[in-house]
């Protein structure tokens, strides 16, 4: 099915005809909404992804306009710093990101401080923040409602890109942006975080454990040895070469964009130890898959955020547990995307390893 997608996109781009590629969009949406799959429940250790595959410098789009308004935010929680991204809303007052980012394991706010920063270097302390209901914390990621959205304590500059949301059509191809480590899909994320880049892919279906709430993408190699969508779902597609990519650590809460350039997801978690994984670890290599929450089915709830609909979050006093063990889907490894720092140290710079 997305075979046969991916050759009416490819005709798309080289004709240039709109009407073809409106075609090719609507055999994608059919694909996605009528063969959905839903996932198990998960528990295990999350912790944010994000790697471009091979020459990591070329993307770097720290530089480029319309991605000025991605933001990385710097979260300063009861267990330490927490380092996530970010898109700046219509309003200008207002960032989504992930809940994950604010919460601890079972969905408790414990976050105090959050910074954010633009790649223009226009720095902003949040005044209050937004978690959604749905989020029931890392180790049921498989629900959902990885969402939150963050007020500023002042209106970001006319000159920071803000951003629409997707609201009722999901493309299979994606551009995912987040200040997330780097790497190779051979290694995984081993490299620096803290710059603004950028990967693109394709999203295999729409998934969820009771509502269909999540976007659900795997990371290609052009073998079917390392499809995991392929493998697990019957969804066969060897990827994008050289282009594909995937999260990584410090990518939570950063939007994936539409082809109309609207925030269609946000970076949730990924699933490694898979029997296609190119090896037995959760650090967003080859043959993992990989989670964002799907920005249509919460559209409401955002709304309702940006029109003072709904009380602020306030964080709670708890006592915060060591991280458990990494488990699996049934016997295979949850990551989700946040990087977190340990207690009591200061923010790392850009240069520093997250």
């Amino acid at each position: 099915m997305k075979r046969n997608f991916k050759q009416q996109w490819q005709r798309a781009l080289r004709s240039g005809w709109f009407a073809t590629l409106t075609s090719a969009l609507g055999v994608l949406v059919t694909c996605m909404v009528s063969k959905p799959a839903h996932a198990v429940v998960l528990a295990g250790e999350t912790q944010p992804f994000f790697t471009p595959v091979g020459e990591s410098d070329r993307a770097d789009i720290s530089s480029t306009p319309f991605f000025n308004g991605v933001a990385q935010l710097r979260i300063n929680t009861q267990n330490g710093y927490v380092g996530c991204s970010g898109a700046l809303l219509g309003t200008g007052w207002h960032i989504l990101t992930a809940a994950q980012c604010l919460t601890d394991d079972v969905g408790n706010a414990i976050a105090h401080r959050v910074e954010a920063t633009f790649s223009s270097h226009a720095n902003f302390l949040v005044s209050d923040y937004f978690i959604h209901e749905d989020w029931q914390g890392h180790d049921r990621v498989f629900y959902g409602g990885d969402l939150a959205i963050l007020k500023l304590g002042d209106r970001a500059d006319e000159t920071i890109r803000r951003y629409k949301i997707n609201r009722y059509l999901e493309t299979s191809f994606f551009t995912r942006t987040g200040y997330g480590q780097t790497g190779s899909g051979d290694k995984g994320a081993e490299g620096n975080a803290g710059k603004l880049r950028l990967g693109i892919n394709t999203y295999d279906a729409i998934f969820g454990q009771e509502q269909l709430n999540l976007l659900g993408y795997d990371f290609d190699n052009g073998t079917p040895e390392n499809d995991a969508s392929g493998y697990l779902f019957g969804l066969k597609h060897l990827g994008l070469g050289k282009l594909e990519s995937m999260a990584a650590p410090g990518d939570a809460g950063g939007p994936t964009f539409d082809f109309w350039g609207n925030i269609v997801g946000v970076t949730s978690f990924g699933v490694g130890k898979l029997p296609t994984d190119v090896d037995d670890k959760v650090n967003s290599s080859y043959g993992e898959l990989g989670f964002d929450t799907r920005i249509s089915f919460y559209s409401s709830w955002i709304d309702g955020v940006l029109n003072d609909k709904y009380r602020p979050t306030k964080p709670r006093k708890v006592s915060i547990p060591e991280p458990s063990l990494v488990a699996g889907l049934l016997l295979f490894g949850l990551g989700a995307f946040g990087t977190r720092k340990s207690h009591g140290k200061e923010p790392l710079q850009e240069s520093d390893r997250w």
